[in-house]
């Protein structure tokens, strides 16, 4: 692609000079085996960028491209990070006929990486983008703040230690369990900032067919006397275990029924690789996790207003606070089960880019 030798060069010349205490490596590599349609679906650019960051064993993939992206909520977007992953998706296709391009895309990569490695949006500086399409050539090249600077060098130091496939602990690949949580334990804040970052409790309102499904089956609960009985009589305990074996059990569902851990070659576990694959579960546990309280919450307010003699009438017991709560708690049960199917049937592309696109620009 014309062009890429001088955006590295911008890339090198600009975190070189920022962080002279890191050893900056870039290996561009060109792909020229994709369709229009491919080129322009962010969901196949960023997966494709993560198979060649897996691949070959980068610390970051940015995926450079000249066609329009098209966006998931908005027409079409210029770049797209996902931090579970660590890979961008940067378009040049506002950049034409510039003078400026390679400076311009590269001050959109340094946003990425920092976008990445944990920074937040801001107002100017290096982390601040225009909202507006037409105001990317107003891009200008900016170094990142004081404290941006120093969380990123402690950033850039953890990404910078050695892996466990590296280490003596890479003979453990063989035993799946110990891997994953050997990995899980030496990335255990940049894997909390990624999951934190992505705010999973929103998925409920984020996946219309998966809450959709949900309430549904809720609101069939509320219908039988007989469910309002079983409800009211169950015992907490039984309840509780419920609860949270129902939001493992869609939880496992949703991963492995879209196939989310199917997103690299398929090949030898790498510490990268594992640390992706935590991420993207642990979103979708606390998704449905979050799910749950909102039925949960749902569920109670409706409760309290269907008349106490009814209640008596269906469960013989009087519809005290406790009672209410161990009804909820069925339904809301009942309603996750039945949310872990919803998001089975969700469009298998809207989903993946609600876990993985941090934001579309």
């Amino acid at each position: 692609m014309p062009g890429v030798r001088e955006i590295v060069a911008q890339l090198e010349k600009r975190l070189s000079a920022q962080f002279s205490g890191f050893r900056w490596a870039f290996e561009p590599v060109s792909s020229r085996h994709h369709t229009g349609e491919e080129l322009r679906n962010p969901l196949h650019l960023v997966t494709t960028a993560f198979r060649e960051k897996v691949a070959r064993h980068w610390d970051v993939g940015i995926l450079v491209t000249d066609a329009v992206i098209r966006g998931t909520t908005r027409p079409f977007t210029v770049a797209v990070p996902a931090s579970a992953l660590e890979v961008g998706v940067v378009s040049r296709s506002l950049f034409e006929g510039v003078d400026e391009d390679a400076t311009k895309t590269a001050s959109v990569i340094i946003y990425l990486l920092g976008s990445l490695w944990g920074l937040a949006p801001a107002k100017d500086g290096a982390m601040h983008l225009p909202e507006l399409p037409e105001r990317m050539d107003d891009i200008t090249p900016v170094d990142f703040g004081g404290n941006e600077a120093e969380w990123l060098k402690c950033r850039l130091a953890e990404i910078a230690d050695t892996r466990l496939e590296e280490t003596a602990a890479g003979s453990l690949r063989r035993n799946l369990p110990l891997f994953y949580l050997r990995s899980l334990r030496a990335n255990f804040r940049g894997i909390a900032r990624d999951v934190l970052g992505y705010r999973p409790w929103w998925q409920p309102f984020r996946l219309a067919r998966l809450t959709a499904a949900a309430v549904i089956a809720m609101l069939f609960v509320f219908l039988g006397a007989e469910a309002w009985e079983l409800g009211f009589h169950l015992a907490p305990g039984v309840l509780v275990a419920g609860a949270l074996l129902s939001v493992f059990v869609s939880t496992a569902v949703i991963y492995s029924g879209q196939n989310l851990s199917e997103i690299a070659p398929v090949g030898t576990l790498t510490e990268q690789l594992a640390r992706t694959r935590i991420v993207l579960f642990l979103c979708v546990l606390i998704g449905m996790l979050s799910l749950g309280v909102v039925l949960f919450a749902l569920s109670f307010l409706v409760a309290t207003f269907i008349p106490t003699a009814q209640l008596e009438t269906w469960t013989g017991q009087v519809p005290d606070p406790g009672a209410l709560s161990r009804f909820s708690t069925f339904t809301a049960m009942l309603g996750v089960l039945a949310g872990a199917l919803g998001g089975y049937l969700e469009d298998n592309d809207n989903l993946k880019a609600r876990f993985f696109f941090d934001e579309e620009l």
